[in-house]
């Protein structure tokens, strides 16, 4: 196991962990996630000021994209890597590589299970968090793609159809049934994305249809 392996393995093993997404939520889960001996936030740092009453407060891990990585710059990063530990899907610059050396980051494992695709950040997430045995992991704050404030807020929504092509949202959705099916499974999802999730990829299409209905 290599050293970043190793310090995550120790601050994960045996622990809670809630998995917060920035997707729109109304839902007061703040003290439920604040609560999970362990936070990972997917781009923290992002997307403004979230209301701590729903996306709760404590954050012990950052995951990023490599686009986040490739544009933000090296600073930013830095002063994340102060508060909290980082994971990554990929370490091509210096700085990463540095922050992997001061055990401050690590990357995550990562597999291939799309074809085509690939998976999106909290799949990964999830997929990495069981190689280092976990108490108990809950998802929070995940849509898979049926939130119209996202549609309605983003400029190019040729990129984001894109984005969805590429990441196969209906193999992201089986993929999370699966997670349901695993005897004794330690892993949850909160309301919303548990009626995602019991429900038929019809009734997914449908939610998708509306919320990129043509303007």
């Amino acid at each position: 196991m290599a050293k970043e392996d190793e310090y995550y393995a120790d601050m994960v093993r045996d622990k809670s962990i809630a998995i917060v997404c920035p997707g729109y939520s109304l839902m007061e889960d703040g003290q439920e996630i604040d609560g999970f001996d362990i936070v990972i936030r997917i781009s923290y740092g992002f997307g403004g000021v979230y209301d701590e009453a729903i996306y709760g407060k404590k954050t012990n891990c950052a995951f990023y994209a490599n686009y986040r990585l490739d544009t933000s710059g090296e600073q930013f990063f830095v002063d994340v890597a102060k508060n909290c530990f980082i994971i990554m899907k990929n370490n091509n610059s210096q700085f990463q590589k540095d922050l992997i050396i001061c055990n401050k980051a690590r990357l995550a494992k990562y597999y291939t299970v799309f074809s085509p695709g690939f998976e999106n950040q909290m799949p990964i997430i999830l997929h990495d968090l069981l190689h280092f045995a976990p108490k108990k992991i809950k998802v929070f704050k995940a849509d898979l793609y049926t939130g119209e404030r996202l549609y309605n807020d983003i400029n190019n929504h040729d990129d984001l159809r894109l984005n969805i092509a590429l990441h196969d949202c209906f193999s992201h959705l089986l993929l999370l049934k699966y997670f349901t099916k695993i005897p004794n499974s330690i892993i949850e999802f909160d309301i919303p994305l548990t009626c995602l999730v019991n429900g038929s990829l019809s009734q997914y299409a449908d939610k998708l249809e509306k919320t990129f209905k043509t303007k």
